[in-house]
Formats: structure tokens, C-alpha cells, sequence
């Protein structure tokens, strides 16, 4: 994976590491540790690292988002953040549980809020009090009626 950046009129290209190479590195950690790509459907892909637990599900270990939800860019620097967290064991899972509730509910709210004004502009159409036609045969029906009564030859 190339890397491009640009400092002033300086492009500076890396070579940036491979999911293979930081999955080595996560092995050196732990064994049972590996990189496994996500889909968000309003961000997209994103990298996680899961704790193989056997024949059970894997455990999510961490994402690899920003705080709003958008992917970083994979680099060194999870393995680096997986490092600092090493010594709270593999349970701080709870502290992405965390972070990904907060992200739903405010996804949950921002959808309540459309909601919310589609109900009130819809409401007032739907309750609007409207009279009610019978079928266009009975109408004609009854208005050939009263033309008959007042003694129109229809």
C-alpha cells in the first residue's frame, strides 16, 4: 500500500504496511489476535482487531475509527494503540461497546428527527376532516331520482 503526501512542493511516497505484516505483529502480541475488515453502511469499511476465541465467535478487541465514525487509515499505529492497552487485558471490548452505542444513538436520533417532520407534515393531511362520496352509479342514480320526482323525463 502506497502512501502519497505532499509538503509544500515535496511528495514524499511510503510504502505503508501490509495487512499480512500488522497481522504478524498483532500475532507477536498475542496469538489469537487478528485484523478483520467491517462494513458500516454510512461509513464504510473499517478494521478491527478480534481476540479468536475457538469455536465461538471472536471477540472485538477494537476498532479502528475515529471518534465520528469514519475509518482511519490502517497503519503501525494500531498495534501501537493495542500496545498501550495491553495491560487492561482483552476485555476492554466494553470501551468500543461504548463508543458504537453512542455512535447508534446518535444515528437513532438524527433519524427520529426526520421522522418527526415527516409525522408533522403528513399528520395534518391525514386528519383533515373530508367528506366522504358514495360511488359515481349511486350519486347518478340518486340525482336521476330527483329529477324523476319533480317530474323530469329522463
Amino acid at each position: 500500500m502506497l502512501r502519497v503526501e505532499q509538503y509544500g512542493g515535496f511528495t514524499l511516497v511510503s510504502h505503508g504496511p501490509e495487512k499480512d505484516t500488522i497481522d504478524k505483529a498483532l500475532k507477536r502480541l498475542d496469538p489469537e489476535l487478528f485484523l478483520d475488515p467491517e462494513f458500516s453502511p454510512t461509513s464504510g469499511v473499517f478494521w478491527t482487531v478480534k481476540y479468536s476465541r475457538g469455536d465461538q465467535y471472536p471477540l472485538l478487541v477494537t476498532d479502528w475509527r475515529e471518534a465520528d465514525g469514519s475509518p482511519r487509515e490502517l497503519g503501525w499505529a494500531i498495534v501501537d494503540d493495542l500496545k498501550r492497552k495491553e495491560g487492561l487485558g482483552w476485555t476492554v471490548a466494553a470501551e468500543v461497546v461504548r463508543a458504537n452505542k453512542l455512535l447508534e444513538e446518535r444515528h437513532t436520533r438524527d433519524a427520529e428527527a426526520g421522522y418527526f417532520e415527516v409525522a408533522g407534515d403528513m399528520l395534518p393531511r391525514v386528519l383533515r376532516p373530508r367528506k366522504t362520496l358514495p360511488p359515481r352509479g349511486v350519486a347518478l342514480r340518486m340525482s336521476r331520482d330527483k329529477q324523476r320526482n319533480r317530474g323530469e323525463n329522463v
